[in-house]
């Protein structure tokens, strides 16, 4: 009897380290996300579970096409704004012969981002003193034409130049034109960044990592 009380307390005692252990490396280096909206579609989709790192920005600086989840830098209260629009739309053959060659207008949203209590992931696009432009459906960081293969469809406004300012990101989801990022609400202090997606982790058909 003395014998299984023993074993009964040693694995307590076992479970209770490891459970202790498990919530350091949670609190300090491993969070658990849920993709709430399709603004990072097609690389994640609504209701993916993925992993994200804590720790390695405690280590490095985050760079360009570092999928992060930060901490959304405004609020309402402090950024009460519309999000104004310019799109271009190509006129039929027969008008173009008239030399009227495009039609532009305008979309006035209110922007679906200001809520200081949610995380959000972003893709890292350009970083402290890059110059960021986006032109002719795609997205220049000092003056050169990125390759975007992952991105949902050609990008649908034009943005820019830009420079970011010290010790800050911009960030664009890879949903261009369904997306409330740094082309909406400028820069995203460093300070705010909490870690850097790593995995998807379920749905099953789904696991692999973020890129």
């Amino acid at each position: 009897m003395e014998r299984v009380k023993k074993e009964i307390k040693e694995t307590a005692q076992s479970l209770g380290i490891a459970l202790i252990l498990a919530l350091i490396i949670r609190a300090l280096v491993i969070q658990a996300f849920s993709i709430p909206s399709g603004s990072m579609e097609p690389t994640l989709q609504i209701g993916d579970m993925l992993l994200a790192n804590k720790f390695i920005y405690q280590l490095k600086e985050p760079k360009r096409g570092d999928i992060i989840i930060f901490k959304f830098p405004y609020s309402i209260e402090k950024r009460k704004f519309f999000d104004l629009r310019l799109f271009k739309v190509p006129l039929p053959e027969s008008i173009r012969k008239k030399e009227v060659f495009s039609l532009y207008f305008f979309k006035i949203r209110r922007p679906q981002f200001l809520y200081t209590w949610r995380d959000f992931i972003k893709r890292v696009m350009a970083t402290e003193g890059e110059t960021l432009e986006v032109k002719e459906g795609k997205v220049y960081i000092n003056g050169k034409a990125l390759s975007e293969p992952y991105i949902m469809e050609e990008i649908a406004y034009d943005y820019g130049p830009v420079k970011v300012p010290k010790d800050c990101l911009f960030v664009m989801g890879d949903n261009r034109n369904n997306s409330d990022d740094s082309h909406v609400w400028k820069f995203l202090p460093q300070k705010y960044v909490r870690a850097k997606a790593m995995v998807i982790y379920w749905p099953i058909r789904r696991i692999r990592v973020i890129r």
